[in-house]
C-alpha cells in the first residue's frame, strides 16, 4: 500500500514523486488514480496555506565531502 506521498523512482537529483487522495483511507476503493510529479528533493508532503493555497515541500539533498 501507498502512502500518500512517496518516492518511486530516482533519476538524478529529481525524484518522480505520486500523490493520492481518498475520501476513506480504509477502503481500497476510495482512493484516486496516481498522480506524477517531479520534485529535486525528497521527503514531500503537502502544505496549505491560510490563503487556501496548497504547496508540495520537501528536503533537498546536499552533497557534502
Amino acid at each position: 500500500m501507498c502512502g500518500p506521498l512517496r518516492s518511486c523512482e530516482r533519476a538524478g537529483l529529481t525524484l518522480l514523486q505520486i500523490i493520492f487522495k481518498a475520501k476513506d483511507p480504509y477502503n481500497p476503493k476510495s482512493w484516486s488514480n496516481a498522480v506524477h510529479f517531479n520534485f529535486t528533493g525528497y521527503d514531500t508532503e503537502p502544505f496549505w496555506d491560510v490563503d487556501g493555497k496548497t504547496y508540495i515541500t520537501g528536503a533537498h539533498a546536499w552533497q557534502v565531502g
